[in-house]
């Protein structure tokens, strides 16, 4: 019955949904190494990342690794319909006379479809960064001094942690940092029509060299905005400090010179290394669905 549903779809509904399930298996398999990223950007060394991971390995297992995957999944989850969603509202709402879709409108649309999305899924990923912060994957909460009120508890759900973050912080806590969303997105969504023009994807080409195209698009474009995903991050941690009060170039301009221009990078190898396991899973998942549905 689904799969007679699935096969109703358009060609382009169907690749949105196939490109919808890769994003979750990806983000599933690359949990690890965007914890490590994190981890990175939190200005942890890299060396003392790996040693812990390994030790990780090998006393708890492979599995451990992926604690507080459910995080990624859920992100995921919510983030891709409801770029769609506002990404359909705001196209609906800009088109002109003529039902065509402007130069700047495109951009507008792009732009404002992102920060949406970003909006809903925000609370999730600020509780994710606390938790990679307080219990990194490996930690043993049993080996732990006993947890008082005010810590996080790593063994809470998602939706608990947020509500526990809620109800210590106040429910503006949970969208900590969502200043630098903006500045975040506005290069990356100019960064994405400029990369798009040079490298454009075809619909008609192959599923293998479309996901190679936009893994480039991706790995270019976050160039520019590693920055002040770092920063928002950071932000996201400071829990009622001074990093969060501040503005966000004022974060950007004292992390330069606190710890050097480079800083604002940390990280962004594991970044680019987290594009090879997303554009395996994808091309793989991708490929198993198209097979489903023909």
């Amino acid at each position: 019955m689904a799969l007679n549903f699935l096969r109703t779809l358009t060609p382009e509904q169907q690749q949105e949904l196939t490109a919808y399930a890769a994003s979750m298996l990806s983000s599933a398999f690359s949990h690890p190494l965007y914890v490590r990223q994190t981890m990175e950007q939190l200005t942890l060394s890299s060396e003392t990342l790996d040693e812990e991971a390994l030790k990780t390995i090998a006393v708890q297992g492979a599995a451990a690794i992926w604690k507080g995957w459910e995080y990624s999944i859920l992100r995921t989850l919510l983030h891709f319909p409801s770029k769609l969603i506002a990404q359909w509202a705001m196209e609906r709402l800009l088109r002109n006379s003529d039902g065509e879709l402007g130069f700047f409108a495109r951009l507008l649309s792009s732009f404002c479809s992102s920060v949406a999305a970003t909006f809903v899924v925000y609370p999730i990923e600020l509780a994710q960064i606390r938790n990679i912060s307080k219990f990194p994957p490996g930690s043993n909460s049993d080996d732990k001094k006993q947890i008082d009120d005010e810590e996080l508890d790593p063994e809470l759900s998602v939706f608990s942690t947020i509500l526990q973050i809620k109800e210590r912080e106040g429910v503006t806590a949970l969208w900590r940092g969502f200043g630098t969303v903006f500045t975040e997105q506005l290069p990356q969504t100019l960064c994405e029509h400029f990369v798009g023009t040079l490298l454009p994807i075809e619909s008609s080409s192959g599923l293998v060299k479309r996901r190679l195209n936009a893994a480039v698009r991706a790995s270019v474009v976050s160039v520019v905005t590693y920055p002040m995903n770092t920063i928002r991050k950071n932000r996201q941690l400071a829990e009622g400090t001074s990093l969060s009060q501040r503005s966000t170039w004022f974060n950007v301009i004292d992390m330069a010179q606190q710890k050097g221009f480079l800083s604002l990078w940390r990280g962004y190898s594991t970044h680019l290394l987290e594009m090879i396991p997303i554009t395996l899973v994808g091309v793989s998942s991708e490929t198993c669905i198209d097979y489903v549905l023909s």
